[in-house]
């Protein structure tokens, strides 16, 4: 959920934290940076390709547990 002005967006400070990261990345020789679960617009904005990846989730069967299920979807 967003904490922050949206016109601000350009110039987030986890944006920033990410590029950093990335260029760390690089300059260490990775090969891949693994967003983790979920298909959050700011990870799909840093590359286009699809690996492919799949998750299995499974959830509790409480108000907790679809309430984050709804969060991942």
């Amino acid at each position: 959920m967003p904490t922050h002005k949206a016109a601000w967006n350009a110039v987030s400070p986890g944006k920033l934290l990410l590029a950093i990261l990335i260029e760390h990345g690089l300059q260490a020789g990775w090969s891949q940076l693994h967003f983790q679960t979920g298909g959050q617009g700011y990870k799909h904005a840093w590359s286009d390709d699809d690996a492919g990846l799949r998750a299995v989730l499974w959830r509790a069967p409480s108000m907790k547990g679809h309430l984050l299920a709804l969060y991942d979807a």
